[in-house]
């Protein structure tokens, strides 16, 4: 699976992309959570659907 990302990638849509194998962001693109904006770890399984590295 591939994701195109432009604009901002937050929570769910966060979780869709980091499952893809091919990830491609515009210039502008941002990235974030809301458990980091209120001091809390990752949640949601979000880090381990970063993959592993090839």
């Amino acid at each position: 699976m591939a994701s195109a990302v432009e604009g901002a990638c937050v929570g769910a849509g966060l979780g869709l992309a980091l499952c893809a194998g091919l990830r491609v962001a515009a210039q502008g693109a941002r990235f974030s959570t809301s458990f980091t904006g209120i001091g809390l770890a990752a949640d949601s399984g979000l880090s381990g659907a970063r993959g592993q590295p090839p």
